[in-house]
């Protein structure tokens, strides 16, 4: 497994929306602007096709039933992955 170092992420940033069967990645710019749309399936092979050569990157997904193993499998990778809590997510928006 890859150690994880945040000096060493491109400017992109990924969402990853995570299904039980199928996923969606959006990859963005520093400005926010959309730079690519992927649909993979929510499996170990799908995630390594789509995120194993990719440069590190910082990867945004929800917590949730494959947060877990799809978390540790894209930090495996070298890619920085935040896994946010949506019912905590409004509470940290409108905090100082």
């Amino acid at each position: 497994m890859k150690q994880n170092t945040t000096t060493n992420l491109t400017s992109q940033t990924i969402g990853l929306d995570l299904g039980d069967k199928r996923s969606v990645a959006v990859v963005l710019a520093p400005s926010g602007e959309v730079l690519e749309e992927l649909k993979l399936q929510t499996t170990r092979a799908s995630l390594d096709s789509a995120f194993g050569a990719r440069p590190a990157c910082r990867i945004a997904i929800e917590v949730g039933t494959h947060s877990a193993w799809i978390a540790e499998q894209l930090a495996g990778y070298g890619h920085e992955v935040l896994v946010a809590n949506p019912r905590k997510v409004h509470l940290i928006g409108r905090s100082r």
